[in-house]
């Protein structure tokens, strides 16, 4: 998801022998190289859990099937101890640590259910899939689906939920957030702006006016004559040769008529380019440009 990878290692012993654990990469260099940031393990965990058998993240989220986990840390598999169970984590550091968050159990659950074989999660939903359980007949599987109380697009808290109150933080304008249960807001990228709290995405900068800085909440700088800039501009571009804009503002240059022409980044046309100087022939009727002389 974006630059962080998460696998799996559900034979992992650290809390016994197959208990499992799940790592945290992330890149910096658009993924030529990627740097492990962490390692996730259940706070309850214990041997043949076979914790981080599914993985899934979104934004902030990470959500670990482990399908043979106990609800007794000593029952034994397939006892009816060992349906399995899903933990969900969340970042609140961009990713550099994941706390333990929930975990999560099938209210029906059975020995042998497998609940936690695969997971998935998208805006403040988790859905759980119990590949054994027996509810149709034997082993013809289920899914189970979990709603969280995050924070909606446009807002974020420190761990992407609503706080205590019920409430999250509206991005501040200049910031946007697309995605629900988010710990941060970002940016609006150059040429880009948000004028109000609350955005989802980032207006771009109208025609004939640029802002080359991101996180801004407006786009104050108005292209001077001899200059152009289509809408979502970084900057203002000098206007081609042989086009030209007269006026402050300009979303494009207008091409000099036939005769004339015009240097690059002009407001005007002539029939000489800068630092030509001008011959009209003996009979009036043709003119010619000529490079000025040094000096």
């Amino acid at each position: 998801d974006g630059n962080t990878v998460v696998v799996g290692a559900y034979g992992d012993d650290d809390a016994g022998s197959a208990s499992g654990a799940v790592y945290v990469f992330r890149t910096t260099d658009g993924w030529d190289t990627f740097a492990e940031v962490d390692k996730l393990t259940a706070s309850d965990g214990s041997y043949e859990d076979l914790f981080g058998q599914s993985v899934a993240i979104s934004g902030a989220t990470v959500v670990v099937g482990a399908s043979q986990s106990r609800k007794i840390p000593e029952g034994y598999c397939p006892s009816l101890d060992c349906s399995g169970a899903a933990y969900l984590f969340r970042t609140s550091d961009d990713g550099a640590t994941y706390g333990q968050m929930a975990k999560l159990t099938a209210t029906d659950a059975e020995g042998g259910d497998s609940f936690g074989w695969s997971v998935a999660f998208d805006s403040g939903t988790v859905v759980v899939g119990a590949r054994q359980d027996d509810d149709a007949g034997t082993s013809s599987g289920s899914a189970y689906v979990f709603s969280f109380n995050v924070c909606p697009p446009g807002s974020f808290s420190d761990n992407g939920f609503l706080d205590g109150t019920g409430q999250c933080t509206a991005c501040p304008a200049s910031t946007y957030q697309p995605l629900s249960a988010q710990s941060a807001c970002d940016p609006c990228a150059a040429g880009r702006f948000s004028a109000e709290d609350g955005a989802v995405d980032c207006e771009a900068c109208p025609a004939g006016r640029s802002q080359p800085a991101s996180g801004q909440s407006e786009c104050n700088t108005v292209c001077l004559p001899g200059t152009y800039a289509p809408a979502g501009s970084a900057s203002c571009d000098h206007c081609p040769y042989n086009t030209y804009s007269s006026s402050p503002g300009a979303a494009a240059c207008d091409p000099c008529p036939d005769d004339l022409k015009a240097g690059l980044g002009q407001s005007y046309c002539s029939r000489c380019l800068p630092g030509e100087a001008e011959h009209i022939a003996d009979d009036g009727l043709s003119i010619t440009c000529s490079k000025c002389q040094n000096g």
